[in-house]
């Protein structure tokens, strides 16, 4: 879909839209948490995104496993902070939002 957009405005307004899905169910931190802290959180969940056990779990629950990195999510949303006004605005009445 991304594809077709032809313009900034149209990319801009068409990732905005597709963040949420792309995204899933991030985990968040405090902004504050400490460098040496974040990394154990994120080693641990790239550890356990390939864990055998774990993914047998899964698949046995019909999940779907597709990962995304911590820091693949912090670009996404410092790119999502970067969108003007006016298309965050015209992106909420193109999928309906109040």
């Amino acid at each position: 879909m991304l594809d077709l957009a032809t313009t900034p405005k149209q990319k801009q307004l068409l990732n905005l839209a597709v963040a949420p899905q792309t995204m899933a169910r991030p985990f968040v931190t405090p902004p504050d948490l400490p460098p040496a802290r974040l990394k154990a959180l994120q080693d641990a969940f790239d550890k356990t995104m390939k864990d055998p056990e774990f993914l047998a779990d899964a698949e046995k629950m019909r999940l779907d496993v597709n990962p995304i990195s911590g820091t693949a999510i912090s670009e996404i949303v410092r790119k999502l902070y970067q969108t003007p006004k006016e298309v965050i605005e015209e992106t909420a009445r193109a999928v309906g939002a109040k």
